[in-house]
């Protein structure tokens, strides 16, 4: 931790604090990771993490949870029961960086609206948007 305030960095410091955050959450799954494990009551294994982040694959996740175990921002728990499992959850870090990924979906409320269900997928019964836009795109190619 730092006892400077942040207000008091100048620019250029600014800057590579972003740079170095972006390197450590900033690829294209490690911020979906966090807002799962931020918004349930418990702990998650794996394969639930799976199921939540499809089509991620379980070697982008396992690497993206080693990442962020390895920073300190998700605790990894090894449950001894039979057979064994893993859970996982946000550290203190992990939800101080919460605040941060509230303040994006604030700043997308302000800016874009509430998220608008898709009708169409719900009416054609498609488990997911990447699901759905890919039959879309395969029918109707884009020009």
């Amino acid at each position: 931790m730092s006892a400077i305030p942040y207000h008091s960095l100048n620019k250029e410091t600014k800057k590579q604090l972003v740079d170095l955050t972006v390197a450590i959450v900033g690829d294209k799954w490690s911020l979906h990771v966090l807002g799962n494990l931020a918004f349930e009551e418990s702990p998650l294994r794996f394969n639930q993490l799976m199921a939540k982040l499809r089509p991620i694959s379980s070697r982008t996740l396992s690497s993206k949870l080693a990442k962020l175990v390895e920073h300190g921002i998700v605790r990894k728990e090894i449950m001894n029961a039979s057979p064994p499992h893993t859970k996982y959850s946000l550290s203190e870090k992990g939800e101080d960086l919460v605040r941060a990924l509230d303040a994006m979906a604030e700043w997308n409320m302000k800016w874009y609206g509430p998220p608008k269900p898709n009708p169409l997928r719900n009416i054609v019964g498609f488990a997911d948007d990447d699901t759905f836009y890919k039959s879309i795109n395969a029918k109707f190619p884009p020009k």
